[in-house]
């Protein structure tokens, strides 16, 4: 049985942090419109009427808070909470939620798996807010063991802190007195604070560290968004912000959906067989031209490309586009747009 306990006791640092520095209802709307797009993400991966045949982990589910959500969504929802006094909470919501197909356990989850007399199959797998607080070492242990449970269809949709830079920002967190205050802390400093029951340790996460960490661990990302960005109130202009670099720098949380990247070697049966996909394609560039007088839409790469030399002009690469471009985020290779602003064309 875990000994882990949670230093944020009640959520207290983390509700003030919100009071004091986001407005109430966009905060709640920013994290429903991530998990949205992962929802739809599932819902055309796996086809809207298989849901209720799908088997959820929710990993570190806290006090269940989102456990009535997802268990509406899919088949049954197993959650794991490794704070005694967290998951005792998460147990009374769902006994006193109309929730059958959810269960809940106060375990890691290599205890619990370690403890199962079959490896369960999970289809989904949510981590909502829990790697900001574990060591690194943690954090790619839990990703080793989802290797045990899991298969070569599996979602994973993983929320977490974020910060716009190339090197992650580590914090102990507490309070003098009534006062809430967060100390910069080196990586050591971090690890020693996660050990600190005085302390929430917390990383702020850079994207580039995140994903080169995921990828290392064979979890390929398929989507990513910022949310709860400082100062806003709308959270429909999250995405926009997204791609906006100065916006970005106000993000406070990011979303990550992954996929495994070898969608051969897993440690469960497959789910369910897919179509192969043959043919050599390795990459692909598209490039579009951004001019309503011009009669072309196209150029073959390498003359677009030499024409925006010519322009002396900025490209710019626009990821989000790619999603909704042929197969979106279910390419089997890499793949950018370019658009080249305003490029006219001599004929």
């Amino acid at each position: 049985m875990s000994s882990f306990s949670y230093s944020d006791h009640n959520d207290k640092l983390t509700n003030l942090l919100i009071s004091q520095n986001y407005d109430g209802k966009y905060w709640g709307r920013s994290e429903d419109r991530v998990l949205a797009e992962g929802k739809a993400f599932i819902s055309e991966k796996f086809g809207h009427d298989a849901l209720k045949t799908l088997h959820m982990l929710d990993l570190g589910c806290g006090m269940g808070r989102l456990i009535p959500e997802f268990a509406a969504m899919f088949g049954d929802v197993t959650a794991l909470e490794p704070d005694e006094e967290r998951c005792n909470e998460a147990k009374k919501l769902v006994e006193t939620t109309p929730v059958a197909n959810a269960r809940v356990f106060h375990s890691l989850l290599s205890e619990y798996l370690d403890g199962q007399t079959e490896t369960p199959c999970f289809d989904v797998v949510l981590c909502s807010h829990i790697f900001q607080h574990f060591t690194h070492e943690t954090m790619f242990g839990i990703w080793k063991d989802l290797k045990r449970c899991t298969h070569k269809n599996t979602v994973f949709l993983f929320t977490t802190t974020y910060i716009s830079d190339d090197v992650n920002q580590y914090s102990a967190e507490g309070f003098e007195g009534e006062e809430r205050v967060s100390l910069v802390v080196d990586l050591e400093g971090f690890d020693k604070a996660v050990a600190d029951d005085r302390y929430l340790a917390v990383c702020r996460f850079a994207r580039p560290w995140m994903e080169a960490r995921m990828a290392e661990y064979g979890l390929t990302v398929r989507k990513f968004s910022c949310y709860h960005f400082f100062g806003e109130t709308n959270a429909e202009n999250d995405g926009y912000n997204t791609l906006d670099p100065e916006k970005r720098k106000l993000a406070r949380d990011a979303f990550y959906l992954c996929e495994w990247a070898d969608q051969t070697e897993t440690g469960t049966e497959d789910r369910q067989e897919e179509p192969m996909v043959s043919g050599k394609i390795t990459f692909m560039q598209y490039y579009y031209l951004n001019n309503e007088k011009s009669d072309a839409s196209r150029l073959p790469p390498q003359d677009a490309a030499e024409n925006a030399v010519g322009l002396k002009r900025k490209v710019l690469e626009d990821f989000a586009t790619v999603e909704g471009f042929l197969y979106g985020a279910g390419l089997h290779f890499p793949a950018k747009r370019y658009v080249i602003d305003n490029l006219h064309i001599e004929k």
